[in-house]
């Protein structure tokens, strides 16, 4: 239907001989649209390994986002993720500061990716890793957590002190970042409860 409804309407412009709009209707509504479309598909299938529904759902929304602003995307989920163990309000709040910290900070480099990889380990636990490209300029990573501390400027800085607050609820569960050859890492790691 939705096909069809597209060739009526380009017939229309045809049949009105308007050529200038047709271009204009065919560059700016259907190749947009096309493009959205495909992109949505292709980050449900790369997530198709990620059972918790909230989750995503942040995670196609801001992945959109980033194709949007030509940021490469990948995705690796190897085995069926049901369940992290953290409230799923928590979860989503600390996973939508990682992604969107992490699509800033590619926004302003050379190569522009965002990688997510959900693994289970050997060690009872789930790992979450976020990295990004980003320009290095001098950033220490201990400033990071501190109140307004910030690569950005202005009122920045509050996602990661809320994320710490978040994290120190959870006994169970630990963040590592660290920064390698120009790409920004943070890994969370979920032990499961025994």
């Amino acid at each position: 239907h939705d096909y069809m409804n597209i060739l009526f309407t380009i017939r229309s412009y045809l049949e009105e001989n308007e050529i200038d709009d047709l271009k204009k209707y065919f560059y700016e509504t259907i190749l947009i649209t096309e493009k959205n479309t495909l992109l949505k598909n292709s980050l449900t299938s790369d997530l198709k390994n990620l059972g918790i529904i909230e989750l995503k759902g942040i995670l196609i929304t801001r992945f959109i986002m980033a194709l949007n602003e030509n940021i490469n995307i990948h995705i690796e989920i190897p085995k069926k993720i049901d369940e992290i163990p953290m409230d799923i309000i928590h979860l989503s709040r600390v996973v939508g500061i990682l992604i969107d910290n992490a699509i800033e900070g590619s926004l302003n480099s050379k190569e522009k990716f965002t990688r997510l990889a959900i693994l289970e380990t050997q060690h009872n636990s789930i790992l979450l890793v976020i990295e990004n490209s980003f320009e290095n300029e001098g950033l220490n990573i201990k400033d990071m957590y501190t109140s307004f501390v910030s690569t950005k400027g202005g009122n920045h800085g509050i996602g990661l002190m809320n994320l710490l607050e978040i994290i120190k609820k959870y006994p169970h569960i630990s963040i590592n970042t660290h920064i390698e050859n120009n790409i920004f890492i943070q890994a969370v790691e979920f032990m499961k409860e025994r």
